[in-house]
């Protein structure tokens, strides 16, 4: 999977999230509306029982009448009643049971002991759904501007992160398969990414000389009359040229078969003959030998030029 896709796929992912998380916080917050509707209905009862407390006090201490006691509790107690809240009182102590006549409602009962009398307060929960309608509509409404806006983002950082990583993706996999020709883009860019193009712009060009370096030395190595060998430190013949084929009588197909049998190194012994026989190897030859810049030791007389 590309980046340009892994970003895709988290933008999508991101908003389902939100959505998913948005659920229950919206039940949540319901949940709270009517229990905080809840809380209310019983300080109303409370508060009802501390109002008939103090006009019992009157009563029993003779400042007024009971009856008169009584109506000014239910003159109070309807001055409570307002929407969406309703406090009655029952004379009788007893609360109906279809009481209240709402569809929907919370509802909170006491009693006053003294008097026999029932408090009972409902609660209307119907203008709560409304407020909660209004609350879930509004968040859907974000969610609907994100989604809008995350598609002009995400295409943002399609062309100005993705793309220059893309680009030089594909660069760096063009220097892998030989094409040296390639242009690299963003060099002068002064972030991140003109860095690393400006990097890559550097191997292209090492690329590029160590190649022609090597074609200089081939064309040196296959157009000099003397012979040359390249040597590794274990004195084993990795290249040679038609001179030293033509020297030591190696084989075309057979490299560097003829020249040293079993990884032996001319420097060390000296090289069999057509014959097999073994001759000195002589001592102005094994001077021309010298180690290059590579580290690999290099034979003959025009090896120094190759390198140079």
């Amino acid at each position: 999977m590309t980046l340009r896709r892994k970003i895709r796929w988290l933008t999508w992912i991101g908003l389902i999230g939100c959505l998913m998380a948005a659920i229950p916080a919206l039940y949540l917050l319901r949940q709270g509306m009517i229990a905080e509707r809840g809380q209310v209905a019983a300080a109303l009862v409370e508060s009802a029982g501390l109002l008939l407390r103090d006009l019992e006090r009157s009563a029993s201490s003779g400042a007024i009448s009971g009856d008169e006691a009584r109506d000014r509790a239910r003159t109070a107690l309807q001055a409570l009643s307002a929407k969406p809240f309703h406090v009655r009182i029952f004379t009788d102590g007893i609360v109906p049971p279809g009481w209240p006549a709402i569809d929907r409602a919370v509802t909170a009962q006491g009693w006053f002991e003294p008097w026999g009398w029932a408090i009972a307060t409902a609660g209307d929960i119907g203008d709560l759904d409304r407020d909660f309608l209004i609350e879930a509509s509004g968040f859907l409404l974000f969610l609907a501007a994100l989604l809008v806006l995350s598609w002009p983002g995400s295409r943002f950082l399609s062309q100005h992160v993705v793309g220059p990583l893309e680009a030089l993706s594909d660069r760096m996999r063009l220097l892998t398969e030989g094409r040296t020709d390639v242009d690299i883009p963003g060099c002068d860019r002064r972030d991140e990414f003109g860095a690393m193009a400006r990097a890559m712009e550097f191997f292209r060009r090492a690329a590029i000389a160590l190649i022609e370096r090597d074609e200089r030395l081939a064309g040196i190595m296959n157009n000099v009359g003397e012979a040359i060998l390249l040597v590794d430190d274990r004195g084993r013949i990795e290249e040679y040229n038609p001179a030293a084929v033509a020297l030591f009588g190696a084989p075309a197909g057979d490299p560097a078969g003829g020249i040293c049998a079993a990884g032996r190194c001319p420097r060390c012994s000296p090289p069999p003959t057509a014959r097999g026989s073994m001759r000195c190897w002589p001592a102005w030859r094994r001077r021309r030998m010298f180690r290059g810049r590579c580290g690999r030791r290099r034979w003959g007389s025009n090896a120094r030029e190759a390198v140079n």
